[in-house]
């Protein structure tokens, strides 16, 4: 089976450079998104969550200044900062070595992911790497899961994903995805209930899970 994997609080532990500049924009505004907003937010890449904030709360900034206030914050975490979670790069050299075909499925555009995956050494495990900013298409959208399995040339039966938040989940689900949910706690405890009942399976760190269990 092919494996599919987010990055962000999955593989990567960067959350934090994501979460913590955000709220700070937010708490700047008195912003606190509904459940519906979240789950758009998460769902939207770079530019179009930059885009969402000065359309839904920052009416005194423009989309270009959203941009700018966050990408020297990610540009510095991604290629500086940012690590994998525990077990991971042991993980990934395992599966790589025992054949395993793997690629990312993200929101974070792709030039990030990239800075951290060079720096860690990571770049040579995936086959590709699709996301927002690449594909014009959304993970909360049953398109960009057709698009990543199009990518696999492979059926969504032959497909695994590793994710950390339930709205990816469910729309794999849908295509029939075999589903893993995986721990990020605090950055998605709210999901943590959700990805227990509705994902295939459930695992606190991806080193942790049997992967034969995918063959």
């Amino acid at each position: 089976m092919k494996i599919l994997f987010d990055c962000d609080g999955t593989l990567l532990d960067s959350m934090h450079a994501w979460v913590d500049n955000i709220k700070t924009l937010m708490k700047k505004y008195d912003f606190i998104p509904t459940e519906e907003q979240q789950e758009i937010i998460e769902a939207l890449g770079f530019e179009e969550v930059s885009e969402y904030f000065a359309e839904t709360f920052a009416h005194d900034m423009t989309k270009d200044d959203i941009i700018h206030y966050l990408k020297d914050k990610l540009e510095e975490a991604y290629s500086q900062k940012v690590l994998p979670k525990k077990g991971v790069k042991n993980k990934l050299e395992e599966l790589y070595n025992r054949g395993f075909e793997m690629a990312i499925a993200s929101s974070t555009d792709k030039k990030y992911l990239e800075m951290a995956f060079e720096r860690l050494g990571f770049i040579k495990y995936f086959q590709f790497i699709i996301t927002p900013d690449t594909t014009g298409l959304r993970k909360n959208e049953l398109e960009y899961w057709n698009k990543a399995c199009e990518m696999f040339d492979a059926n969504p039966d032959q497909i695994a994903l590793f994710d950390d938040k339930i709205y990816a989940i469910r729309v794999a689900n849908k295509l029939g995805i075999t589903t893993i949910g995986v721990d990020d706690i605090p950055y998605n405890i709210d999901d943590i209930d959700f990805l227990k009942k509705e994902a295939n399976y459930y695992v606190k760190l991806i080193s942790m899970f049997d992967f034969d269990k995918l063959k």
